[in-house]
């Protein structure tokens, strides 16, 4: 009878958030499930250099864990400034390259190699897609072939879940969560949502974000799901991205150009609440300084009031459903939201510098969305601390100057990066 009592009680107990939380850490399979943060994506590309100035790859050396990674070969383009000619193949071969326009109105078509760097490995523990949604996470298998010209994101998938299963005789295919679950981690750390919500925010398009109730369902099957692997997990929540550096305020834009907000209105056709794009800074820049006639801003040049709300409503919708699927199964949370608000507010210390988050100020990298190597090495170390504090560790941090060193992207000073005003002269207009 006091058995039948004791052992539903103590399985209750194992279950409970509470103990999940005290659980020692084991790191032996460190797996990191996330999109293009977690990938190490930079300027749209996800190359070694960047993936390996990641804040997981970071975190694995500090913590002393091996971290298989799915490392992509960056090709030069052609010395005419011309993309490379993409060789023939047959269906299923990998090709080299596959092209996508990202931003159609600052910059040319990218070309993201798709060579697996040798040796890879046979599996990796950064299963972190670009751009991936959350309910591609649980349905979204590799498939052939390999490369999908204009689609990154299915390639992606097939190159970083997919290879090189995918070239044997009915091969496995795992999802993004699948494939977390078939490598038996002991730490997780998640990151998702951004890419539910970053299309509606470049496109100015709030019908492509993801609405708040099918989110909330697909999340909470992911933590279940990651909860019944007995893993400690970490949850970061989701950043806003009118807090990155492809948007710029009104009064910003005014303040870098040296004017007032009322002229950048009045001549631009702008309203309270409009964020201007990167694109826009650019063509504003143009236009004031007599490199253009003045007219009329491109639709994706602005992103309009009305879809800023969309967008910081489903920031806010998202976050909520991440608070609580973490205090629901125990997992430790990072608010990212607030790393990215104090990016954008007051910059973060990286070391001996301070990284600020407007465009080309060392946080942000030239794509204005996704971090620099030093923004990353300073979120693994904000990272560590947690983990110190929530598991009882004693990781040493990242040497954050160390990497500022050799980060091409992060201004050495301000005498050799010359001011944003001047470098967003020279950025392409698609005009």
């Amino acid at each position: 009878m006091i058995r039948k009592i004791i052992l539903p009680l103590l399985l209750l107990a194992l279950s409970s958030p509470a103990l999940a939380q005290k659980q020692p850490l084991d790191t032996t399979s460190f797996v990191v499930v996330g999109g293009g943060l977690s990938a190490g994506y930079s300027a749209f590309q996800l190359i070694d250099k960047y993936q390996q100035d990641s804040y997981p790859v970071f975190m694995a050396k500090q913590m002393g864990a091996a971290f298989p990674l799915p490392l992509f070969d960056p090709i030069a383009p052609a010395q005419s400034g011309a993309p490379a000619p993409l060789p023939i193949f047959h269906e299923g071969d990998p090709v080299l390259l596959v092209s996508f326009n990202p931003l159609a109105n600052l910059m040319p078509s990218v070309s993201q190699s798709v060579l697996r760097i040798l040796p890879f490995p046979l599996f990796t523990f950064n299963v972190s897609v670009p751009l991936i949604k959350v309910t591609e996470t649980i349905s979204t298998r590799p498939a052939l072939p390999f490369v999908r010209e204009g689609n990154l994101k299915q390639t992606m998938i097939n190159e970083i879940l997919g290879y090189p299963a995918l070239v044997l005789d009915n091969p496995p295919s795992w999802s993004q969560i699948e494939y977390t679950e078939m490598m038996e981690p002991t730490f997780v750390v998640l990151e998702l949502g951004f890419g539910d919500v970053i299309d509606g925010a470049l496109s100015g398009d709030p019908s492509k974000i993801t609405p708040a109730s099918s989110f909330a369902t697909d999340y909470d099957t992911i933590a279940t799901r990651l909860k019944n692997t007995f893993a400690n997990v970490l949850v970061l929540n989701v950043p806003d991205p009118t807090n990155t550096a492809y948007f710029t305020t009104i009064d910003a834009a005014a303040k870098l150009y040296k004017t007032s907000s009322a002229t950048l209105m009045s001549t631009f056709g702008l309203q309270s609440g409009d964020l201007l794009t990167l694109g826009g800074l650019v063509e504003i820049g143009q236009q004031l300084s007599g490199r253009r006639s003045v007219a009329n801003l491109a639709s994706n040049s602005v992103l309009r009031a009305s879809v800023v709300a969309a967008v910081r409503s489903a920031v806010q919708s998202y976050n909520s459903t991440v608070a609580s699927a973490a205090q629901k199964n125990g997992f430790q949370t990072f608010d990212l939201n607030a790393f990215y608000k104090e990016a954008a507010s007051s910059g973060v210390q990286a070391g001996s510098r301070t990284l600020g988050g407007s465009y080309l100020q060392g946080f942000f990298s030239r794509d204005g969305i996704f971090p620099t190597p030093t923004a990353h090495a300073v979120l693994a170390n904000r990272l560590l601390t947690l983990v110190n504090s929530a598991f009882n560790q004693n990781y040493t941090l990242v040497d954050v100057d160390s990497v500022a060193k050799r980060d091409d992207l992060v201004p050495k000073s301000t005498s050799q990066s010359g001011s944003q005003a001047d470098q967003l002269l020279w950025l392409p207009s698609g005009k």
